[in-house]
């Protein structure tokens, strides 16, 4: 089910993404667990002893007799490769035994055997091959006095509590591949969450510095998508829309968009015309002369100039006479003279003077 998952994942994202982000994420999910195979197996296929000391069985039930025990070593290789340079080492005192090795043809080597203990080097052990220990001793022998290394590594007691360690090493390939795989796709679905910010949220991407998660050229292309939506202005339809907008608090230094001086320029010049074509949409699409007067009374953004704010004014005052005019009925105005109609406070007289009625009767 999980493999099931995980190559539907990647259709999902070659269907979602573009060429080149197809082409690096099928890389990355193809060649990643080639790699985790070839690292894992590396690991793996190394030798592993396992060990098991029986306990101490007295040889005579007679408090009479000098009492010896017997006890029976086991060391097997259940790894994938051969085990090399055995050093079976007991601490702490001399003891007699029998071994019963894997192949007739091993080698054996007692190094010492005394009062500060017994050690004994055994050639090498195939997987799965066994070397078998008959134990005679005066007290019987503990487990933590007992040493097994070989060339790569130390034998570790079958029947210790250390279970969780063995299950974590048998499934190791598993493990890794599943982390990294929930890894990978947590950096997916990160990357792809601030790639929506941009195109949704633009200003709150605008407003962030860049993530420690993403590279330089990730975040310069993430920026470059947010400034682009920064100026659209498909949403705005009212004077309060405009007065939300992105653009206008940006130009009334009331964002917290960080801009760097490369992007300034051109950024300013973009807001302003965004600016501009909005609050023009709205003055052609107005029904009712309190829209146009609304954007009127629009205080200036502080980052645009004079001549530019003069220059939509005189647009959007230019927009509100022809309202003004259509809105009355052709033959009221055929009834009035130019002192039956009011001028509004937001004209000057030199404007309203200079209208030309005749040419709306």
């Amino acid at each position: 089910m999980l493999i099931a998952l995980y190559y539907r994942l990647i259709i999902l994202i070659a269907l979602k993404w573009e060429i080149m982000k197809i082409t690096k994420t099928i890389l990355i999910y193809l060649l990643f667990p080639v790699l985790i195979w070839f690292i894992t197996t590396r690991f793996a296929d190394k030798a592993e002893l396992k060990f098991t000391l029986s306990q101490p069985m007295p040889t005579s039930a007679s408090e009479q007799l000098k009492k010896e025990y017997l006890q029976e070593l086991l060391v097997k290789n259940v790894g994938k490769d051969e085990a090399k340079k055995i050093s079976i080492n007991f601490k702490g005192s001399k003891f007699t035994y029998d071994i019963k090795k894997n192949s007739e043809s091993d080698t054996v080597k007692e190094i010492y055997n005394n009062n500060d203990g017994v050690e004994l080097l055994y050639d090498s052990l195939p997987p799965s091959g066994d070397i078998k220990l008959i134990i005679k001793s005066a007290f019987g022998l503990p487990n933590n006095m007992l040493l097994i290394q070989h060339s790569k590594g130390k034998a570790t007691d079958a029947l210790s509590n250390n279970k969780i360690g063995s299950i974590i090493f048998n499934n190791l390939s598993g493990i890794i591949y599943t982390f990294f795989f929930f890894v990978i796709l947590a950096y997916q679905f990160y990357e792809g969450s601030k790639e929506s910010d941009s195109r949704y949220k633009p200003e709150l991407t605008l407003s962030m510095n860049k993530p420690l998660l993403l590279s330089d050229k990730k975040w310069r292309d993430i920026r470059d998508e947010a400034i682009k939506h920064s100026f659209e202005n498909y949403r705005i339809n009212n004077v309060d829309d405009i007065r939300a907008s992105f653009c206008y608090r940006y130009l009334s230094k009331n964002s917290n968009a960080i801009i760097s001086s490369d992007e300034s320029d051109k950024f300013l010049t973009n807001c302003i015309n965004a600016l501009k074509e909005s609050i023009n949409k709205i003055a052609i699409r107005a029904y009712k002369l309190k829209d146009i007067e609304d954007l009127i009374r629009l205080p200036k953004p502080t980052l645009v100039t004079d001549n530019k704010w003069e220059d939509t004014l005189n647009y959007l005052i230019n927009c509100y006479i022809e309202k003004y005019l259509h809105n009355l009925y052709l033959e009221r105005i055929m009834s009035l003279n130019d002192k039956d109609i009011s001028k509004p406070d937001f004209i000057s007289d030199s404007k309203w003077a200079d209208t030309r009625w005749s040419e709306h009767i």
